[in-house]
Formats: C-alpha cells, structure tokens, sequence
C-alpha cells in the first residue's frame, strides 16, 4: 500500500478545570493573549488560539478547553521552544499550578490527515462536535480520513453548507493513543449543528457510512459538544 499524510495543520489542546473560586475564562485571557503575543515575536502566520466550553459538561467542575492552532509541525514546535524556554511564560504555567483554584487535565497534539477542502467558517462563535475513536493505528491512517472524506460529501449532497468535519490523527510519539482519530466538525451555531446532528444519527442514506464508522472505527473514546467563547 502507498500513501502520504497529509500531515498538515497542528492543534495542540489543553483542558483547563477550575474549583468555582476564579472566573475560569477570565484566567484564561491573560494567556491567551501571551501565546499571541509570543506567537507574534516568533513571526509565526496563520497561528491562533481559541477557548471552547463543553456544552454538554454533566460534572460539577468548571472546565474550558485551550486549543492552539499552528500552519504546521515545525510552527507548534518552534513555539513550543520558545514558551519553555521563557522565564515569562513558565511563571504563567508554575502560577497556574501552584494553587487549587485550577488544574490541567490532559493535553495532546492532534495533526490534520484531512483528505479534502477544508472549509473555513471564519466566523464566531463556532458550535464544534468532537468525536475521538480508537481504531487500529493503519485504519487511523488510512481509512478513517476516507471516511470523514466520504462524510463531507454526504453533507453537500444533503445540503448542509455550513459545517465540515475535519479529520486527525497522532504524532509518531504519542503513546498508548497513537491511534486515536479525531473527527472535528465545526459549524456556525448550535442549532445548525443539532440538525446535522439528527440527520447523521438517523437518516437511513447514511446508515452503510455508520455500520463502516462502527466497523473501523472501533471504539468511540469520547464525544463532546463545544462552543467557542467569545473574547
């Protein structure tokens, strides 16, 4: 078998989980506009950072996820040197950790495998279905970006213009999840998404796109319903 990666845009997400005692977005801002401006110094284009809620959040702890968004590998890394290596930005990260107002949970790098266009909402806020699966590490290379390629096809053909999924995969040294897949599918306002989301859970035409999802798929580790705050 030959194929290449795409192995285009990076997300590097962090979840963020607070006690009730700070204002959990508002902790956020100052490092949001950190990255930014670290970013902006290193003359990286095109890189950005963005703070989701879990809409669909059932526990009692306040969380928010931090996504940063790179072009590329070697943008994030560079970044990434550049924050360990400022005395500025680890007091951002020794400060966050040394009270109980807030605590990291978990943090990985997801790469872009997607096959197709991407599409760009360029606008906000943006509803987001996260689903993460855990298929074999060659169906996670191969045939889980056909499907999410396949998906986007069903959903011009159904009309559905104002969303896309996009897919990704692991970085080689990922450990135990280097075979996880993402499929991220963004769209302008929840009430759009729910009717997507109605239409791909019932909708006899996609029910051969479902029964490959479940087959190669395999497990789905986790689902989530994100909206994007606003700053």
């Amino acid at each position: 078998m030959k194929f290449s990666r795409r192995f285009g845009e990076v997300f590097h997400y962090q979840w963020i989980h607070g006690n009730g005692s700070v204002d959990l977005e508002k902790a956020m801002l100052y490092g949001l506009s950190q990255v930014d401006r670290l970013v902006s110094s290193l003359g990286i284009e095109g890189a950005s950072t963005r703070l989701f809620r879990d809409i669909q959040n059932q526990s009692l702890v306040d969380s928010v996820l931090w996504l940063e968004q790179y072009p590329d590998i070697c943008s994030w890394a560079a970044t990434e040197m550049a924050a360990q290596r400022s005395e500025e930005w680890m007091a951002l990260v020794a400060g966050s950790e040394s009270g109980d107002s807030t605590k990291t949970g978990t943090s990985e790098v997801i790469v872009d495998d997607s096959l197709g266009e991407i599409r760009s909402l360029n606008e906000a806020p943006v509803t987001v279905e996260w689903q993460v699966f855990s298929p074999s590490k060659m169906d996670a290379l191969t045939e889980m970006p056909k499907l999410a390629d396949e998906f986007n096809g069903l959903l011009n053909e159904a009309g559905f213009d104002c969303a896309g999924i996009r897919y990704f995969a692991m970085p080689t040294s990922s450990g135990n999840n280097q075979n996880h897949a993402h499929f991220w599918m963004e769209c302008r306002t929840a009430a759009e998404l729910l009717d997507i989301l109605s239409w791909k859970q019932r909708s006899p035409e996609l029910a051969d796109w479902r029964n490959r999802l479940r087959s190669v798929g395999a497990e789905l580790l986790s689902s989530h319903l994100l909206q994007q705050v606003v700053v």
